[in-house]
């Protein structure tokens, strides 16, 4: 029998990826609205968690398709990695929670626009900083995200987010990233903030 690996056991699983999100309740909703988004994204696509699962490529497809009509800004030099991070043994195809690869997508995201707003902040240009915050909070908001978390109490705004939005207090959000050795077991991303000229 294939392993399943819900969209939650998939973002932890991500080698080196997202730090943290192991201490938040993220992607396990089930979303049934057949409807689109208010930046036309059929949500009905995304489908619901109840048992809904699909391959590895399939989410590869999800992940690629969400990059290149991603509805949300990014920083200045900023560009989504192309493909998906997620892999799996292939001795041991596993079925994978589908919304994987658009929860991937967020939160690949809202890392890299996190660390533009920290960059902007050590420069001291807080306003650049807010706005890319900003982004990170009401994209959280958005249907097309909510389709694909699950995280009722806005947990990861409160305690990452909000501080550095409201308070300059960046430490929770470069501990919950880890911005004190960035990306330093993701690679992928490091090169998008190296070419950004942050890292």
């Amino acid at each position: 029998m294939s392993q399943l690996i819900p969209r939650r056991t998939a973002l932890i699983h991500l080698a080196g990826g997202i730090v943290g999100l192991a201490a938040l309740p993220l992607a396990s909703r089930t979303f049934e609205q057949a409807t689109v988004g208010p930046h036309g994204h059929d949500l009905a696509a995304v489908g619901s968690e109840a048992a809904t699962y699909t391959d590895l490529r399939g989410i590869h497809l999800e992940y690629e398709s969400a990059v290149r009509t991603w509805p949300f800004p990014q920083a200045p030099g900023y560009k989504l990695p192309a493909n998906s991070r997620l892999t799996e043994d292939p001795s041991d195809p596993a079925e994978w929670g589908v919304g994987s690869g658009v929860a991937e997508a967020f939160f690949t995201w809202s890392e890299v626009t996190a660390y533009a707003a920290y960059i902007a902040h050590q420069r001291g240009d807080d306003s650049t900083a807010a706005s890319s915050l900003r982004w990170i909070a009401d994209a959280y908001s958005d249907a097309y995200v909510q389709a694909v978390i699950d995280d009722p109490d806005g947990l990861y705004v409160t305690h990452v987010i909000d501080p550095a939005l409201h308070q300059r207090d960046f430490g929770p959000l470069v501990a919950f990233y880890g911005f004190d050795q960035p990306f330093r077991s993701a690679p992928a991303l490091a090169d998008i903030a190296r070419a950004a000229g942050d890292l």
